[in-house]
């Protein structure tokens, strides 16, 4: 983003990030479809950044980063020991039990 000092008249350019929600994204999402609301939102974005009367105009696209990252969701399984340090706090409830059926 650009601006100008109107104290001094001097172009200021500072770099503002745009930051996005995760989203999730599993085997039956239409990946298409979260790419074009994310390209969507990023015009909207600045005009809402200019709106709050900093006086900025945009100047250009500085870095684009997407991040990835493996979502593995949590599930039952057959009980396992805690580390001594949480078994001593008597804070976790470890359920004894001989399937994968814990969380029922």
């Amino acid at each position: 983003m650009e601006r100008v000092d109107m104290q001094t008249g001097q172009d200021e350019s500072a770099h503002i990030p745009f930051v996005s929600k995760t989203e999730f994204i599993l085997d039956a999402t239409d990946t298409k479809e979260i790419y074009s609301h994310a390209i969507s939102r990023i015009p909207e974005k600045m005009v809402n950044f200019q709106m709050r009367g900093n006086n900025c105009g945009f100047m250009a696209v500085v870095k684009l980063d997407v991040k990835t990252a493996t979502y593995k969701p949590l599930k039952g399984s057959s009980c396992m020991s805690l580390p001594v340090e949480l078994a001593n706090k008597k804070a976790v409830a470890n359920m004894k039990n001989d399937d994968n059926k814990c969380f029922k």
